[in-house]
C-alpha cells in the first residue's frame, strides 16, 4: 500500500478498512497517505463538466497548455494563470510533483468523498437509503454547486469590497481594484459579490476551496463536505451521510446505529457496555486501558479506570495514602502541598 505520510515508517502502507474510510494499519484517513488519486480527479472533473453542460457553460477545461501544473483554472491567459497562483501560498500552488500538488490531491479527497456524491462508494445501503442519497446528491448540485470564474476585474466594477468573511479574522474588506483578478461564484447573492483569490475558502474548514469548486448556501460558501454535513448528520464512524431516521447522538457527533463500536476492537457500545472517548472515538473499557493505562508512579501497579487518580506533569500516582505519599517520611500527601523533584514527590523542604 501507499505510505501514510502523517505515521512515515509507522505505517506499512494504506490498507483499506472494511467500512470506515481509514487505513486498517495506522487509522490515518486516505487523504493522509500518499494516494495516486487519478480516478479521483476524474470523477471530479466529471461533476465539473456536467454542471457546465447543465448551465449552457463552454469554459471548461479551455486553457493554454501549461505542463508545469496539476491544475489551472479554466478560460484564463498564461499571464492570468500566472497572476492567479501569485495570489496563494506558495506550498498551496499545484505544480506537478511538488508539496503543492500533494497538496490539491489531499484536499480532493477531504472537500469532495466520492461516497458523498454517488451511493456505490458508501457500505451496504438499502434501497431506500441509496434512493435518498440519489435526491440528497441531485439536489445538492442542482441548487449550491459550482466552479468559481476567475476574472480581471474591469473599470465598471473597480472598487468592489471582497466578500470573504474569516471566522478566525475580521472581515477582509480590502476592495478589489482595476487590474486586479476577482473570484465570482454564480450562486452568490447578490451577483456582483466578488472574493481575492486567497479569500475564496470554506466557511468552516477555512481551507481554499480545491480546483474553485464551492457550494453556497445562505450566503456562505463550503467545501463539498462541510455543505454536505451543514444539510445532513455524518457519521463519526464511516464517514458517509446518514440517511436513515434513527441514529445515535452522543459527545457533539452522530453514528449509524450499527456503527457506534469501539474504535479497536469494534464490540457493540451502548448502555450495558460502557465506553470512552478519547481523540473523538469511543472505546470499550478493555481497550482503552490496553492501549491508554497509567501506571502509579509509587507501587508499579496500573491505575485502574474506576480508581482514584492522581497526575503531576507526565507522573501518575494512585489516590491513596500509600501511594500518594512523600518519597522520604511517607507522609500522606492528599489535600496537602508537596514539592516535585526527580521524579519523587516530598513534603517538605527537610524531606
Amino acid at each position: 500500500g501507499r505510505p501514510c505520510l502523517k505515521c512515515r515508517q509507522k505505517c506499512p502502507g494504506f490498507c483499506h478498512h472494511s467500512w470506515r474510510k481509514i487505513c486498517r494499519h495506522c487509522k490515518c484517513s486516505k487523504s493522509e497517505h500518499d494516494i495516486l488519486a487519478d480516478d479521483h480527479e476524474r470523477f471530479v472533473e466529471k461533476m465539473i463538466f456536467e454542471y457546465y453542460k447543465v448551465n449552457g457553460l463552454s469554459d471548461f477545461n479551455i486553457n493554454p497548455a501549461i505542463e508545469e501544473y496539476a491544475w489551472t483554472p479554466p478560460a484564463l491567459s498564461i499571464r492570468q494563470i500566472e497572476a492567479y497562483f501569485d495570489c496563494l501560498p506558495k506550498e498551496n500552488v499545484p505544480i506537478i510533483d511538488s508539496v503543492g500538488d500533494r497538496y490539491r490531491i489531499q484536499q480532493l479527497l477531504y472537500q469532495h468523498p466520492a461516497h458523498d456524491y454517488d451511493p456505490k462508494f458508501c457500505y451496504r445501503l438499502s434501497e431506500e437509503e441509496k434512493k435518498k442519497h440519489r435526491q440528497f446528491s441531485a439536489t445538492r448540485k442542482k441548487d449550491a454547486f459550482g466552479q468559481a470564474t476567475v476574472r480581471t476585474i474591469g473599470s465598471r466594477m473597480n472598487g468592489h469590497e471582497c466578500a470573504e468573511v474569516s471566522y478566525a479574522t475580521p472581515l477582509c474588506g480590502e476592495q478589489l481594484n482595476h487590474g486586479e483578478l476577482g473570484l465570482f461564484a454564480s450562486h452568490a447573492v447578490p451577483e456582483n459579490l466578488v472574493w481575492h483569490p486567497e479569500c475564496f475558502i470554506c466557511c468552516v474548514c477555512e481551507n481554499g476551496l480545491v480546483d474553485l469548486i464551492y457550494y453556497y448556501k445562505d450566503g456562505e460558501v463550503y467545501c463539498g463536505r462541510h455543505h454536505a454535513d451543514s444539510v445532513k448528520p455524518r457519521c463519526n464512524a464511516c464517514d458517509e451521510i446518514i440517511f436513515t431516521e434513527e441514529c445515535i447522538q452522543a459527545h457533539g457527533r452522530t453514528w449509524h446505529t450499527d456503527h457506534f463500536v469501539c474504535y479497536e476492537c469494534e464490540c457493540r457500545l451502548g448502555s450495558r457496555n460502557q465506553y470512552i472517548m478519547r481523540d473523538g472515538q469511543p472505546y470499550c473499557c478493555r481497550c482503552f486501558e490496553s492501549l491508554y493505562a497509567v501506571y502509579c508512579e509509587s507501587c508499579g501497579e496500573m491505575i485502574e479506570l474506576n480508581d482514584g487518580h492522581m497526575a503531576h506533569n507526565d507522573m501518575h500516582w494512585h489516590a491513596s495514602d500509600d501511594c500518594f505519599s512523600c518519597s522520604e517520611c511517607n507522609q500522606s500527601l492528599l489535600g496537602k502541598t508537596f514539592l516535585p523533584k526527580h521524579g519523587k514527590l516530598y513534603c517538605s523542604v527537610a524531606c
